[in-house]
């Protein structure tokens, strides 16, 4: 899914052309934090933010002692302001003369989703786990008891009629996608009783997981929910009324491996739209990636994330050649559903509501999916052949 969002962004190709953009990462160099720039390795940096100061490019930790209590203002893809998705040489980093015949934006998406997805699998061999102890504060044990170490029963004294769940909502909306992300769990959920609001979560940021009878309701609200909630309300009244004896549970397996993977897709993919400054998305990014044992470049992160952050409008960018435009983070799903690619949004999950609300017809903008929707009874088609057979030598060998 991320190769879809990033599907339009390539390098600009004149080495020579400078965006001008006047928004950076803006990292402090110290002690705490000196690990970060092992992830600007090859980046673009200068250590002021006045643009006529000489720029560097990031050696990695070596850096260390020469900018250990300096302030560094980092180039990046996320900020470029190339038109037309075209990231330019200063933005995207030394990498360019490297990468400058590839398609930028599929090759950060491949180099990241890859190591997540072997990450994943390779997880579910692994049966052990450093977190199998389930705690919870006072706000949990006001409303519910564990049974049998980990299914959620609410207690006795609690009239279960007067209770709200406010379940999280996971921005997809076909019902076999659905159902494949939201198996993978939540790591809260709210309730409401008497007017009050109580946001429930397990000390070691461990999941739940609905039954399913509660999954069943969810899921049939889920696909009548507007873009803009953030949850799903399932009612004490209608589980009294279907006598649902399961709640939810949690499973004892939390492996130390695929818990931050959970959280790096509900950071980006999950939603309609994401809390935090592009900054802040781009370093958890990276903390997750690291908590599961993945060196993550800022660069591609950076490019993942270029396109999920929107201007005045969901189809448009900010124009990052003025200092802290305006802007909003929106979601994987989102972004895909707003590009400018019409083969991009038809690709995406939520086709019923293009097709009732015909926003597609307008755009305009180009993918690397396109050549698939190309009427080939007048177009030689060998070269876009080659190119995809290329592709795929290329994915082998990797």
């Amino acid at each position: 899914m991320a190769s879809k969002v990033t599907s339009s962004i390539k390098l600009h190709e004149d080495e020579d052309y400078d965006c001008g953009t006047k928004n950076f990462l803006v990292f402090d160099i110290c002690k705490e934090n000196k690990n970060i720039l092992s992830h600007l390795k090859g980046m673009v940096f200068r250590i002021d933010d006045d643009t006529s100061k000489d720029e560097y490019v990031c050696d990695g930790k070596s850096d260390y002692k020469e900018l250990k209590g300096h302030t560094i203002y980092v180039r990046s893809p996320a900020t470029c302001a190339g038109k037309d998705d075209k990231v330019c040489r200063k933005c995207y980093g030394e990498r360019y003369y490297m990468n400058k015949d590839i398609h930028i934006g599929y090759n950060a998406s491949l180099n990241l989703w890859r190591h997540i997805t072997q990450k994943s699998l390779g997880a579910k061999h692994i049966l052990n786990t450093s977190s199998s102890k389930i705690t919870f504060d006072d706000t949990f044990k006001k409303f519910f008891r564990l049974t049998d170490g980990y299914i959620l029963d609410v207690k006795k004294k609690i009239d279960l009629r007067d209770l709200k769940f406010l379940i999280p909502v996971n921005g997809i909306f076909d019902k076999d996608e659905m159902e494949e992300a939201f198996n993978e769990g939540f790591d809260h959920f709210v309730i409401e009783y008497k007017k009050e609001k109580y946001k429930i979560k397990e000390n070691n940021d461990m999941f739940f997981y609905l039954s399913e009878p509660m999954y069943e309701i969810y899921l049939n609200k889920r696909k009548y929910a507007s873009d803009k909630n953030k949850y799903i309300i399932i009612t004490g009244k209608e589980i009294y009324d279907k006598e649902i004896d399961l709640l939810m549970f949690m499973k004892l397996i939390n492996d130390e491996i695929t818990k931050p993977l959970k959280k790096l897709r509900l950071l980006v993919e999950k939603g309609a739209v994401i809390e935090g400054t592009y900054q802040d998305i781009i370093e958890k990014f990276s903390t997750y990636l690291e908590q599961a044992g993945i060196h993550g470049n800022f660069s591609d992160i950076s490019i993942i994330i270029k396109n999920l952050i929107k201007g005045d409008s969901p189809h448009s960018s900010p124009d990052w050649t003025k200092k802290n435009p305006e802007y909003s983070m929106t979601s994987i799903n989102n972004a895909i559903k707003t590009s400018s690619s019409i083969v991009d949004t038809l690709t995406f999950e939520d086709l019923r509501r293009q097709l009732k609300y015909p926003s597609n017809y307008t755009k305009d903008g180009t993918s690397i999916y396109d050549h698939f929707f190309i009427n080939t009874e007048d177009i030689n088609m060998e070269p876009y052949i080659d190119e995809l057979n290329k592709k795929v030598m290329e994915d082998d060998i990797k």
